[in-house]
């Protein structure tokens, strides 16, 4: 299914693209498989990929070393780009 995911992705991806996707280590295989599927599109396009917390909400505690909280981002979008 990760070949199924970068045809489409390659079909619908422009240059200037973000893509968001699951985190990598989620802790749920279908997310990881995700984050790291559209992580590995992204890097061989040299796009910025973010990932977001899913499953990892259920596990993971504020400061929990599995996770590089430095990272972490908050954004503030505006509603065009919320309908987006």
């Amino acid at each position: 299914q990760t070949d199924q995911l970068n045809q489409a992705l390659s079909q619908i991806v422009q240059p200037e693209d973000i893509l968001i996707c699951s985190y990598a280590l989620d802790g749920h295989p279908d997310h990881e498989a995700v984050g790291k599927t559209v992580q590995a599109f992204a890097e061989a396009r040299d796009l910025l990929c973010l990932h977001v917390l899913i499953w990892a909400w259920h596990w993971a505690e504020p400061f929990d070393t599995r996770i590089n909280w430095s990272k972490a981002k908050a954004y503030a979008l505006t509603e065009n780009q919320l309908i987006k």
